[in-house]
């Protein structure tokens, strides 16, 4: 049993907006909740475990300034915050940072981060329990949950009835879903 002055297993069930995660002294990841695991493509939580930043499918420039503001915390010892982006998929989410010391028998041991996203951050893209949806796919989505038809929506964007339907099918497969009422009820599930 770990006698931590913040224990991550009890942040688990944070907002489905913010990825929580806690690494060593020396950057290597210790866990991650399972929505920073999802977004970043990973099969579960326990595979990032003794993973570096650079592992984990960002750009080497995002890698390199997580280390510097994990350097920071680390130094003097309190909570920062910081604003940063991952570059998921090729699209880049920008996210509001807190890391914290995390210590371990009053010994400092490494950080602890919650990193916060919003769809608003990027008004052309929606992100779903960490799912980012292309603009294209954002634009139709919204008009689907505004009650527009699969053609009116075509005939609103300028695109063919068939391009509509297809992006709904990549929609509902990236969310996981099997109908467009159930796409309707995770995006209310969200919101809500």
């Amino acid at each position: 049993m770990h006698n931590w002055n913040i224990n991550p297993q009890t942040l688990m069930r944070v907002s489905n907006q913010v990825w929580m995660y806690w690494k060593d002294s020396d950057g290597r990841y210790l866990g991650c909740n399972d929505l920073m695991a999802k977004s970043l493509q990973l099969s579960s939580a326990k595979d990032i475990v003794n993973k570096f930043d650079s592992e984990l499918g960002i750009t080497e420039i995002e890698a390199e300034y997580y280390r510097q503001c994990d350097k920071q915390v680390l130094e003097f010892g309190i909570p920062l915050q910081f604003c940063d982006t991952a570059t998921l998929s090729q699209k880049k989410i920008e996210f509001n940072v807190i890391k914290s010391p995390l210590y371990e028998n009053k010994k400092l041991i490494g950080i602890l981060g919650l990193s916060y996203y919003s769809p608003q951050n990027n008004s052309n893209q929606i992100i779903i329990d960490g799912i980012v949806l292309s603009p294209r796919e954002s634009q139709i989505l919204k008009e689907l949950v505004r009650g527009k038809l699969t053609k009116e929506i075509a005939h609103t964007l300028g695109i063919s009835f068939r391009t509509v339907e297809d992006y709904l099918a990549n929609i509902k497969r990236k969310l996981n879903v099997p109908s467009k009422s159930k796409l309707i009820e995770k995006v209310f599930d969200h919101i809500i």
